[in-house]
């Protein structure tokens, strides 16, 4: 009987363990093969006396195919988890008591602080200072949002924290479409856009669970979809603080999925 038991907690355990690595491992690689698509096009499709690129290109078209095809996938993927249900509030979902995955929402954090400074001093303007100090700000909220799960720590601090860094993440898209509006070549920026529209809907049904609000399967899906578009976007990041928020962004995504997916029970 402690046999059977053991073995059927193992082999539960071991079910756990493959689907918090599948979900953000699956979009990362998918990511890679993206990003080295795109570092073809960025170097192949310009033309240098112009900076436009050139139409119906074969990197061009695979690229684009490439990425609605991996988007059709996550929709599909993420669709397992409809028979899985998550805990009541933002900790029985979203926090776990591993110090690795800590640590990688850890590095992650100051990631983002320090893109956050570097923006700034990129662009001197107003309104950078503005992003620079939310930056500042939504990076200690990644930090805490990602503590070590303690019942005692669930308050409605988390849905404020959840919520500011959304504000991050949509203040940063309006200023990336303000810098870069005016540039009339659509493919020199298209999958940086795709990223931070899928990061902030990523974030937007995380902060779901501190509202009480949950959707693993919708959460799973842009996660994977954003995790996808931002290392895609790391080649063309022309920006140092452009590459530094994407890289931190997507390392906080692969957290927030492996401890989300190991949170997952049957809905039975």
């Amino acid at each position: 009987m402690h046999v059977r038991l053991y073995y059927v907690c193992h082999m539960k355990g071991m079910v756990i363990i493959r689907r918090s690595v599948s979900y953000p491992v699956s979009a990362a690689a998918l990511g890679v093969v993206g990003a080295v698509l795109r570092k073809i096009e960025l170097g192949t499709v310009f033309e240098s006396a112009t900076g436009l690129a050139r139409r119906g290109e074969p990197i061009t078209i695979a690229l684009a195919l490439f990425s609605i095809a991996s988007a059709a996938f996550f929709v599909v993927y993420s669709s397992r988890v409809k028979r899985f249900k998550v805990s009541e509030g933002y900790l029985g979902a979203m926090t776990n008591d591993s110090m690795v995955l800590f640590a990688l929402a850890a590095v992650s954090a100051l990631g983002i602080a320090a893109g956050s400074v570097l923006y700034y001093f990129e662009g001197r303007a107003l309104t950078d200072i503005i992003l620079t100090v939310l930056g500042l700000v939504a990076s200690m909220a990644a930090l805490i949002l990602s503590r070590v799960s303690s019942k005692s720590s669930e308050s409605e601090g988390n849905a404020a924290l959840s919520a500011l860094f959304v504000l991050f993440i949509c203040l940063w898209l309006v200023l990336e479409y303000k810098a870069r509006s005016a540039d009339p070549e659509l493919l020199d920026y298209v999958y940086d856009f795709l990223a931070l529209c899928s990061s902030a809907l990523a974030f937007y049904y995380k902060a779901g669970y501190a509202f009480l609000k949950p959707n693993p399967r919708r959460s799973i899906m842009y996660m994977q979809l954003s995790l996808f578009f931002c290392i895609i976007a790391l080649p063309g990041a022309l920006w140092h603080a452009r590459a530094v928020l994407f890289v931190s962004l997507a390392l906080l995504l692969i957290r927030d999925m492996a401890v989300l997916a190991g949170n997952l029970k049957e809905d039975v």
